[in-house]
């Protein structure tokens, strides 16, 4: 689903700048149909190895990464197959796993965690998927802002969840965007390394960090940090928003 995303938004990217890549639309058009046609079939979530009918039935991290190559593949004007009735099955699945509170799950609604670190992504999601004026985003955007936090250094330090809030709150705008920026900007930019990496989170302690999953590659894996650093700050000079139409 990643590369998938980088595919077809390369493929908007060089539309607009007039840059022939050969065989890219081709393999864009291959790459977003087959992450369609390997939705699973009860659920509408996606899962590891693709398995469309294992008793596990996706998860919300695996069907984030989804939502957003499916939505920067509409952006290329390709036609795929089945689009809107995968990210219609792909909603609902999500909103599932909203809680009362607003927060979403990793599986479900119901999971007994101190914060809910993908609620950023199932947010985001439902953005994506033009469900952004629901009740249930709007819920899902007040519990960011009145529990996240960010410390780059200390135990509330994933980058992962982070990386869906600040495209959500951004994508949200207004009052909540301008909350939200006061307090993940700064974390990012402090810490920087001079050699323009970012050391460990939370000093290189993945047990006691406020996370979901993730934390062992944020800490092992200096690439996959500083990715997701990177386009957390990028979402101040995206061409489109993530939410924005094709035609719009």
């Amino acid at each position: 689903a990643i590369a998938t995303y980088a595919l077809a938004e390369s493929t908007t990217f060089c539309k607009q700048l007039n840059i022939p890549v050969p065989n890219l639309e081709e393999v864009t058009q291959m790459a977003g149909q087959f992450i369609i046609d390997n939705q699973h079939r009860k659920t509408g979530a996606w899962d590891y190895s693709y398995d469309v009918r294992g008793d596990r039935g996706g998860d919300t991290s695996v069907t984030a990464w989804h939502v957003q190559a499916l939505k920067a593949c509409e952006h290329t004007g390709l036609k795929f197959r089945n689009m809107n009735s995968t990210k219609s099955k792909a909603a609902d699945y999500i909103e599932a796993a909203q809680n009362a509170i607003g927060g979403f799950g990793y599986r479900s609604g119901n999971e007994k965690r101190p914060y809910l670190t993908m609620t950023g992504g199932c947010v985001l999601s439902l953005q994506m998927m033009g469900r952004d004026s629901s009740a249930m985003v709007r819920r899902g955007v007040e519990y960011i802002s009145e529990n996240t936090r960010f410390n780059y250094t200390g135990k509330e330090s994933d980058l992962y969840g982070h990386y869906y809030e600040a495209q959500a709150m951004m994508n949200r705008g207004g009052s909540d965007w301008k909350k939200y920026n006061a307090i993940f900007r700064d974390q990012l930019l402090k810490n920087q390394a001079a050699n323009g990496t970012w050391p460990k989170p939370n000093n290189g302690n993945a047990k006691t960090q406020r996370a979901v999953a993730g934390a062992s590659q944020m800490n092992n894996n200096p690439h996959y940090r500083t990715c997701l650093n990177t386009l957390m700050l990028e979402v101040y000079y995206r061409f489109l928003p993530g939410t924005t139409s094709k035609s719009e």
